[in-house]
């Protein structure tokens, strides 16, 4: 199991505050749509896309031993994914 799951908000292909930049950098896996991961072009020594079905996203997420950063449009916790 992931050792955090962080969910960081992108605004022009930039982490949305302090916070969600250091998660992004610290990441050891990071998890978002296409458009996304090519927005940020995240340092994490993996990528994962988001296509299709969420379940081997969520296979990958749990198998994953160290830090997760997924990431979303704009602010994940008023409208987006962190609601959901």
């Amino acid at each position: 199991m992931a050792a955090s799951v962080a969910v960081v908000g992108l605004l022009g292909g930039e982490p949305v505050g302090k916070a969600a930049g250091r998660a992004l950098e610290g990441a050891d896996l990071v998890v978002g749509g296409r458009h996304q991961l090519d927005a940020c072009r995240p340092l994490a020594a993996r990528t994962l896309a988001i296509e299709g079905g969420l379940g081997p996203v969520l296979d990958a997420v749990e198998a994953e031993p160290g830090r997760v950063c997924v990431l979303a449009s704009g602010d994940p916790g008023f409208f987006g994914v962190v609601r959901a």
